[in-house]
């Protein structure tokens, strides 16, 4: 991942707190579900107004959440893949070659016919993915609808030649724009400024709600919370900069814990890496952690490894009664605790030995990275998560989610500058480092009845393994590696 120059101050001082201001009542909901992308390569990372809230479709077999927009006079429908860890909204042209092969299934936008498209950049647009895939195009301004709400000047990119079926909706920091970080265009107010220029937010911020695995919806509210969506404290936790910057770009918090728990006991895991630097990205289908911590919570849980190093387990385990408890922010931070029914995913194979040999095996949501790549905490985290991310302030507040609740309690910010409503920051924010566990548990206790449940098996016994399987096909990323971290 490139350093890249940050010009978001000045982008939200340009915006002014006047501008802000609309009806204290109106919601604009994003939806975001997930859907059926099959024919889709995963997505990989570059080497006083009201909420705004919109659905969310949740891509069970790929792990994207979709977004369904509307680009263009008159307007075209398109669905768009959610991304936190990017920051361009972009669509794939339908001159382009996938589209013209059949492969678009989520709409493409065909600019001649839209009399508002304006060339704001020729060929300025250019991104590229770890996997290789990329997409190249203008970057161009034209009229935007979301949820309830339509925005008269969004800039996007367009993607002229691409390999990628489906475009993006990056609500990251601008100075992640992919123009800017290849000189080709200045940052630029992306989606969540521009509903605040337009006067539809009142500040740069939005928490999101996925719900859980077999949802088929959740939701991103753009300028608000929903407090009828989370349980406990909702607590905010400081930003970090990336990269060796002193500005922050990434939605990158510090993980100062983890706890196995059971019927059996608890266990407090240890990593070198604590504090450890962990970003919150939804285009990022599964987790990745220190090698050392997920060696610990493959112990807790009876993961076992293919070939390549990919964790899975039995399919059965979804049942097991055993959770993984994440803390952030240090003593008194926020907490979120990830049941085994958000962290064992789609079959991958067959379990070749052992006591569950010939059983289907699943992937396993969180995988091991070395300390020198990106820590993510991906969609198998931020299912259990209520998360706002805060941009004017540098800041997230995290919360235990509520899954499939119907009910509503939106709260907006009340101006630009304010903190999360409903939260409170965490205490011990500027001593992270202190108490943090640095070692191997002496015992496992909650490894005795950490999979254990009325339908599920007890461990894996010797000779466990996964027959010939690519698990990591069923992996989609969303931030890129290399990143750093300062405290």
């Amino acid at each position: 991942m490139k350093c890249r120059s940050v010009q978001k101050l000045g982008l939200l001082a340009s915006l002014g707190v006047g501008a802000a201001v609309a009806t204290p009542d109106g919601v604009v909901q994003l939806a975001i579900q997930r859907r059926n992308v099959a024919d889709s390569r995963p997505i990989l990372p570059r080497a006083s107004s009201s909420p705004v809230l919109e659905q969310l479709q949740n891509d069970r077999s790929e792990g994207a959440y979709m977004a369904e927009v509307k680009v263009g006079t008159p307007p075209q429908t398109l669905t768009l893949q959610l991304d936190t860890g990017s920051s361009d909204t972009w669509v794939v042209s339908s001159g382009a070659e996938i589209c013209e092969q059949g492969q678009c299934d989520h709409g493409s936008f065909d600019r001649s016919q839209s009399n508002s498209y304006t060339v704001l950049a020729k060929d300025a647009f250019s991104t590229q993915y770890a996997d290789k895939t990329s997409a190249q195009g203008d970057y161009f301004n034209d009229v935007f609808s979301i949820g309830s709400v339509t925005l008269q000047n969004l800039t996007m990119g367009i993607g002229l030649e691409t390999d990628i079926p489906f475009g993006l909706v990056g609500v990251g920091y601008p100075s992640n724009e992919a123009g800017v970080a290849e000189g080709t265009i200045d940052a630029y107010p992306n989606l969540p400024l521009q509903l605040v220029k337009e006067g539809f937010t009142n500040t740069v911020a939005f928490s999101m709600w996925l719900n859980d695995l077999d949802a088929s919806a959740g939701n991103i509210l753009f300028g608000g919370i929903d407090t009828a969506k989370f349980e406990g404290p909702l607590t905010r936790v400081k930003l970090y900069p990336t990269h060796r910057q002193s500005a922050v770009d990434e939605f990158a918090v510090a993980l100062t814990s983890v706890t196995a728990v059971s019927k059996s006991g608890s266990d407090k895991l240890g990593s070198a890496s604590f504090p450890a630097p962990v970003i919150l990205d939804s285009g990022t289908t599964v987790s990745f952690l220190p090698e050392d911590l997920v060696a610990e919570i493959y112990r807790e849980a009876n993961v076992i490894t293919d070939d390549s190093g990919t964790g899975a387990v039995p399919c059965s385990y979804a049942n097991a009664q055993g959770y993984f408890s994440f803390g952030f922010g240090g003593p008194g931070g926020a907490v979120v605790n990830v049941s085994m029914s958000e962290l064992v995913l789609g079959v991958a194979g067959t379990i070749t030995g052992g006591s569950h040999k010939g059983q289907d095996a699943c992937t396993f949501g969180i995988q091991a990275v070395s300390s020198n790549d990106t820590f993510i905490l991906g969609d198998t985290f931020l299912r259990s998560a209520f998360v706002v991310y805060d941009l004017v302030n540098n800041e997230a507040a995290l919360a235990q989610t509520k899954f499939n609740v119907s009910d509503s309690n939106v709260i907006a910010f009340a101006s630009l500058s304010a903190t999360v409503p409903s939260s409170t920051p965490a205490p011990s924010q500027d001593a992270i480092s202190q108490g943090v566990v640095t070692a191997t548990p002496a015992s496992y206790a909650a490894a005795a009845a950490f999979t254990a449940s009325s339908g599920a098996a007890g461990p894996l016994g010797p000779g466990g393994g996964v027959a010939g399987v690519a698990l990591a096909t069923l992996v989609s990323f969303g931030v890129g590696v290399f990143s750093f971290f300062v405290l």
